[in-house]
C-alpha cells in the first residue's frame, strides 16, 4: 500500500486553494516549532485562507503532514491535541455544513474542528481540504479492509445520529441532509439512507414527493423493499406521532410548518392523518382547527390514543407557560403575545405573576392588555368561573387593598366604565383650571366648576373603592365555600392559588409521572399524588399505568379502547373544505332566495313563473325558459327544493305551449 506521502499529492493540480509547494516557503522553521511537528515529518498540504498570503504561512491554518493532520495550537477548543494521526483519519467522517463553513471531524467520540469557516464568499479552501480528506479515505480504505471497516463503523454511528436528528427535530434539518450525503458516497448504506430519505419525506405530508421518489428509487430496492415501502403509513406513522407528541420538544415547531400547510391541503384525510394534523395544529396554534379534527374523529379512536393526544395538549400547554414562568422567576421580561397564552388549566402570564408575587410584573402586565375581554374556560360554571378573574386571585392572595383595588379597577369591565368616567372628571378640572388662568375675569365660575368636578370624582373614586371592596369580600367568601364544599376541580385551583410553590412542583413533578384529568370538556395535568374525584388516565415513566372513568362521564366509554383494534381505510373529508363547502351551499341558498324573491318582484301574477308575453310569443318563451334554468335549476342552486321548483316552470311552459298550439290549429 502507497504511503500518505503519495496518496496525498494524488491530483494535487486540481486544488487552486490548498498549497503543496513548500520550497519557496519563510520561515518554514517556525511553522515546525508553532505546531509541534515532529522533524522527522515531512508537511505535505498547508490549507489557510485566500484572504491572506499563503506563501509566508502568515497567521494560522491547518498543515498536513506525511502523517498527521495539525491545527493551530492556540485553538485549544477546537480537538482534545492539535494533532489528529493519518491512520486515524477513517474513524472520522470529514464534514462541512457549507462550502464557507467550518470543517470537523466526527465521530462517535470526538467533533474535533481542523478549519475555521473563511470570510471570503469565494474562498474554496475550506472545500478543497474536505476533498482531499474524502479522497484520501477513499483510497485507503480501497486498498486496507481493516481501514474500510473501520470507517462502514464510522458512518454507520453517522446514519444513526442522523436517525436520532430527525427524532428529535421533527425532520431532517440542513445539517442532517449534508450528512447523508456524505453517507451516500459509500454504496453499502443504499438500503438505509433509502428509509431515512422515505421517512422524511413522509413526515412532509406531501404524497406527490413520496410517489416520486418511489419513482427514483424502485430499480435501486428488491421488489420486497419496494412492498415495504409503499405502505408509509404502516411504516412510519407510530414513530412520526410519537416524536410530534414529544411536548418537551418545544423547539421542533419550527420544522413541522411544511408538514402541517401539506396535510391541510388534501381534501380527505386519513384517520392516521387525522391524528397528525391534530398535533401539528396545536403546534402550530390553530387551536380552532385541531378542535374541529377532534370533533371529527374523537369517537373513532381508541381510548388510550384519544387520552395521549389529550395529554399532549395538557403537556405542551405547561411546556409554553413554563417559559413564562422562567421569565417571572427570573425578572424577564414577558412579551405582549406571551400575555395570551394559557396553561392546560386556563392560568395566564398574570396569574403566574400574581401567584409568584411578582407585583411589579403584574402591574405591567395590567397595563399591556385589555383584561376585561379576559374568559375563563367555564364560562356557564359560576363556581369556577369567578375563581379565573384576576380579582378573586388578587383578594385571596393579598392584603394591600390599594393593590386589589388597581387590579379590579383594570380587570372589571364595571369597574374600568368608572375608572374612564374618573379620567374624564380630571380632564374637564384641568381644561377650568386653564381657563381660569387664561380668564382671570371669569375665576370665581371656574372656581365653582372646578370644585363640582372634583366632587364628583370623589363619588366616583369612593364608588370604585366600595366596588373593589364587595369584589374582595365576595372573592374571599368564594374561597371558603370551596373549602366546605369540597368541589374537585374548584379546591385544585385553590390549591395552585394559595402555594407560591405550586407552579414549579405542577412543571418539575410532571416529566414522566403524571395524571391527565378531566373537568367537563377541559383536560389537565397533576402529579400522580393529586387524588381528584375526576376521570383520568395515568402515565408512570412516560407509559400508561392506570385510568378510572366517572360514571358520569358516558361520553369517555365510547372511545373504542380495544388493544387489538387496526384502525380503517376509511377517510374523512378536510374540516376545512367541509365549512368551505358548507358556507357556498348558504351562498348559494341566499342567493336563490334572492333572486326568487326579484323575480316574484317582477310578475304580476306570482303563480306564474313567465311573463304576460311568453303566453304569446314563443321566442320570449324560451328566453325567459333559459333565464329560469340559470336561477332555479338543482344543479346550480345546490338547493333540494330547486326541484319542486323547476318542474313548476316545466309544467307552466307546458301548458303556455300548449295554448299557443290551440290557437295555431283555431
Amino acid at each position: 500500500m502507497p504511503g500518505y506521502q503519495e496518496l496525498l499529492v494524488v491530483g494535487k493540480n486540481r486544488y487552486k486553494s490548498l498549497v503543496f509547494d513548500f520550497d519557496k516557503v519563510n520561515n518554514l522553521n517556525s511553522y515546525y516549532e508553532n505546531y509541534r511537528i515532529p522533524r522527522e515529518e515531512k508537511m505535505m498540504v498547508y490549507a489557510y485562507s485566500s484572504s491572506f498570503s499563503t506563501l509566508s504561512l502568515e497567521g494560522s491554518g491547518t498543515i498536513i503532514t506525511d502523517q498527521a493532520i495539525y491545527i493551530d495550537p492556540v485553538h485549544k477548543n477546537w480537538a482534545p491535541t492539535n494533532r489528529i494521526p493519518l491512520s486515524s483519519l477513517c474513524q472520522f467522517v470529514v464534514f462541512q455544513e457549507e462550502s464557507t463553513e467550518n470543517v470537523h471531524l466526527l465521530n462517535e467520540s470526538n467533533n474535533c474542528k481542523i478549519f475555521a469557516k473563511t470570510v471570503a464568499p469565494k474562498d474554496t479552501t475550506g472545500r478543497e481540504l474536505v476533498q482531499l480528506l474524502r479522497n484520501l479515505q477513499k483510497n485507503i480504505t480501497r486498498m486496507n479492509m481493516k481501514e474500510r471497516h473501520s470507517y462502514e463503523m464510522t458512518v454507520g454511528w453517522m446514519l444513526d445520529l442522523i436517525r436520532k436528528s430527525m427524532h428529535d427535530n421533527g425532520r431532517l434539518t440542513p445539517r442532517d441532509e449534508m450528512l447523508l450525503s456524505v453517507a451516500e458516497e459509500e454504496s453499502s448504506f443504499v438500503k438505509d439512507i433509502i428509509f431515512i430519505r422515505a421517512e422524511n419525506i413522509y413526515r412532509s405530508g406531501d404524497d406527490c414527493a413520496y410517489q416520486l421518489f418511489l419513482q427514483n428509487i424502485k430499480e435501486q430496492v428488491d421488489k420486497e423493499v419496494f412492498a415495504v415501502l409503499e405502505r408509509p403509513e404502516d411504516l412510519f406513522f407510530d414513530a412520526f406521532i410519537s416524536d410530534i407528541a414529544n411536548a418537551n420538544s418545544f423547539y421542533m415547531t419550527k420544522e413541522l410548518i411544511e408538514p402541517y400547510l401539506n396535510f391541510k391541503k388534501k381534501e380527505r384525510l386519513t384517520l392516521k392523518q387525522c391524528m397528525l394534523l391534530a398535533y401539528l395544529s396545536i403546534r402550530i396554534e390553530d387551536l380552532d382547527y385541531a378542535t374541529d379534527l377532534m370533533d371529527m374523529i374523537g369517537l373513532k379512536l381508541k381510548s388510550e390514543d384519544f387520552w395521549h393526544y389529550q395529554a399532549f395538549c395538557t403537556k405542551y400547554q405547561k411546556e409554553k407557560l413554563s417559559l413564562v414562568y422562567e421569565k417571572l422567576e427570573g425578572d424577564g421580561e414577558v412579551s405582549g403575545p406571551e400575555l395570551y397564552w394559557q396553561d392546560d388549566l386556563g392560568l395566564t402570564a398574570l396569574h403566574y405573576a400574581l401567584i409568584l408575587k411578582k407585583k411589579d410584573a403584574a402591574k405591567k402586565m395590567l397595563t399591556m392588555r385589555n383584561w376585561c375581554e379576559f374568559s375563563s374556560p367555564f364560562p356557564k360554571d359560576k363556581i369556577i368561573d369567578l375563581m379565573y378573574h384576576p380579582v378573586f386571585l388578587t383578594a385571596i392572595l393579598y392584603d394591600d387593598e390599594e393593590f386589589i383595588s388597581e387590579v379590579f379597577s383594570l380587570t372589571s369591565t364595571a369597574a374600568k366604565a368608572l375608572t374612564r368616567s374618573i379620567e374624564r372628571m380630571d380632564s374637564f378640572i384641568s381644561i377650568q383650571r386653564t381657563m381660569m388662568r387664561e380668564h382671570p375675569e371669569n375665576a370665581m365660575a371656574h372656581a365653582r366648576l372646578i370644585a363640582d368636578y372634583e366632587t364628583m370624582k370623589k363619588e366616583m373614586v369612593e364608588e370604585l373603592l366600595q366596588m373593589a371592596h364587595s369584589a374582595t369580600q365576595e372573592a374571599r367568601s368564594h374561597a371558603a365555600v370551596i373549602i366546605e364544599t369540597g368541589h374537585p376541580f374548584a379546591k385544585y385551583i385553590l390549591h395552585m392559588y394559595l402555594s407560591r410553590d405550586s407552579i414549579y412542583r405542577s412543571i418539575a413533578d410532571t416529566i414522566s409521572d403524571y395524571r391527565v384529568y378531566r373537568y367537563k370538556d377541559k383536560y389537565f395535568l397533576t402529579s400522580i399524588d393529586h387524588d381528584l374525584d375526576l376521570s383520568f388516565y395515568e402515565w408512570v415513566d412516560g407509559k400508561i399505568d392506570a385510568h378510572f372513568f366517572k360514571k358520569t362521564d358516558t361520553d369517555l366509554s365510547m372511545h373504542m379502547g380495544e388493544e387489538s383494534f387496526a384502525y380503517d381505510g376509511d377517510t374523512y373529508e378536510n374540516p376545512d373544505l367541509r365549512a368551505a363547502r358548507a358556507k357556498e351551499e348558504q351562498e348559494k341558498r341566499a342567493k336563490f332566495d334572492e333572486a326568487r324573491k326579484a323575480y316574484e318582484a317582477t310578475v304580476e301574477d306570482t303563480s306564474r313563473f313567465f311573463s304576460q308575453a311568453a303566453y304569446t310569443d314563443i321566442s320570449i318563451l324560451k328566453k325567459e325558459y333559459r333565464a329560469l334554468v340559470k336561477v332555479y335549476h338543482p344543479d346550480v342552486t345546490g338547493n333540494r327544493s330547486a326541484t319542486s321548483i323547476m318542474q313548476q316552470i316545466q309544467t307552466e311552459r307546458a301548458e303556455i305551449l300548449e295554448k299557443m298550439g290551440t290557437m295555431m290549429t283555431s
